[in-house]
């Protein structure tokens, strides 16, 4: 395939876009950085999104860009775990998504937000920001925020933020930050989470 998602000529149908999913499935691809994407039975969530890198001529979902003009008439939840991500630089993808919520964890005013069938409880990450738990579509996914393990007390922090954790993950996104050369402490990370 060439990054215009195309091949000898012909369109390709993107997966993600195209096949149908049931309740209680999901389809998840990377976006590069921190960016995450999954699509649900009835939405399409977006998880800490950042066009930083040099825009290829066709940007496309297959070359980890997404334009809300290919997004088209999904209902859309975007994250935002940490305003560094945010900036406001996608309060205008309302204007071109007609189905489309910006929910930004970087100063939540609630713990927990319940619009039509969509339940999300905010917890804290401690790298500043929030995670998020959704319950969405016959799922839970969890989504950790920024999590930085440097030291004892951050990995207390980072136990304690699955300790508020009310019920089971179907998925979970768990970004982990750590400094080069900090490879056992991402290791250690790894281990408290799949231990938790």
């Amino acid at each position: 395939l060439n990054t215009n998602g195309t091949s000898r000529g012909f369109k390709v149908a993107d997966p993600l876009w195209s096949k149908n999913i049931s309740k209680s499935e999901a389809m998840i691809r990377y976006l590069d950085g921190h960016g995450w994407l999954i699509r649900t039975e009835k939405h399409l969530l977006i998880f800490d999104y950042e066009d930083w890198q040099i825009k290829p001529s066709k940007p496309l979902l297959r070359n980890g860009w997404l334009v809300p003009e290919q997004i088209g008439d999904r209902n859309v939840l975007m994250f935002i775990s940490n305003q560094r991500i945010y900036q406001g630089k996608y309060a205008n993808w309302g204007k071109q998504i007609k189905r489309f919520k910006l929910i930004n964890g970087s100063n939540p005013k609630r713990k927990f937000w319940k619009f039509d069938d969509v339940q999300i409880q905010f917890l804290k990450a401690n790298e500043g920001g929030f995670a998020f738990l959704i319950r969405i579509d016959g799922l839970n996914i969890y989504h950790g925020g920024r999590h930085w393990l440097s030291s004892d007390s951050r990995i207390a922090e980072f136990k304690k933020a699955f300790s508020d954790i009310d019920g089971r993950m179907d998925i979970a996104i768990i970004p982990i930050t750590f400094a080069a050369g900090l490879d056992s402490i991402h290791m250690k990370g790894f281990g408290l989470t799949v231990e938790a």
